[in-house]
């Protein structure tokens, strides 16, 4: 029992250098592991940021493509018409111009600028194309004329505008007031150029006028004449304000 455990004490500085060795080769195997994966993540991210964005590419390219065949397929060619201006109404989401042709038509196109105001019953050059346009606060789109330039040049009128005493006559000379009215008087000028002429047919009483009747008079975008109800303010035609009352 003796020399066993004599034995076993000879030999622990071996056990102990054996274990020593073992965890020495352990630690070097764990830092060759470690240098293996190190080296493998190195790699994979050298890879990954050299490799070619091929979908980033081609997307890019399908956009600038896509977005140059919309231009190309809206663009569309211009055209020039000889017209006369009649008037700007810069109300609405969309400036309006409001033109009339040789056929007396009215035509009316979008616009930008509002120097067109200056230009009231003038004959001018114009180039315009049809264009798509979207809805204010809606998802829907509207074609409609777009006006690209203009420019001034000589020519006759299609149609003269009514002067202030012609439209003055014209009411004076309706029936209804040649038989009852003593005075013909413009009551209220236009604001803008499209809005309309009132006009009072009036009564005469010891030297003072009262309105019996009372007209709108529109100049633009063609001349016409309506009666205007100051009770219920509406306008009729004066075919309509003709008829026998019910």
């Amino acid at each position: 029992m003796v020399k066993y455990l004599t034995s076993q004490v000879q030999l622990l500085p071996y056990i102990q250098l054996f274990d020593v060795a073992a965890m020495i080769r352990s630690q070097n195997l764990m830092k060759n592991q470690i240098n293996i994966l190190t080296a493998t993540l190195c790699l994979l991210a050298f890879a990954c940021k050299n490799k070619p964005q091929t979908g980033t590419q081609i997307t890019d390219t399908v956009i600038k493509s896509t977005t140059a065949q919309v231009q190309t397929a809206t663009t569309k060619p211009e055209h020039t018409d000889t017209l006369q201006f009649l008037y700007f109404d810069g109300n609405g989401d969309y400036w309006q111009a409001y033109f009339m042709n040789a056929r007396k038509d009215t035509v009316n196109m979008i616009t930008e600028d509002d120097g067109l105001d200056k230009l009231s019953n003038h004959i001018l050059e114009v180039k315009w194309r049809p264009d798509t346009f979207e809805e204010a606060g809606d998802d829907g789109k509207f074609e409609a004329k777009h006006l690209i330039r203009f420019k001034e040049v000589p020519g006759q009128l299609f149609e003269k505008p009514k002067q202030e005493e012609e439209i003055i006559n014209d009411i004076a000379n309706l029936p209804e007031v040649k038989e009852k009215a003593a005075k013909v008087k413009i009551a209220k000028k236009p604001t803008e150029t499209m809005s309309p002429y009132l006009i009072e047919a009036c009564t005469e009483n010891n030297g003072s006028f009262a309105p019996l009747f009372t007209f709108r008079v529109y100049r633009y975008p063609f001349y016409e004449i309506k009666y205007y109800d100051t009770t219920k303010e509406e306008e009729v035609s004066l075919a309509e304000w003709r008829k026998p009352s019910q």
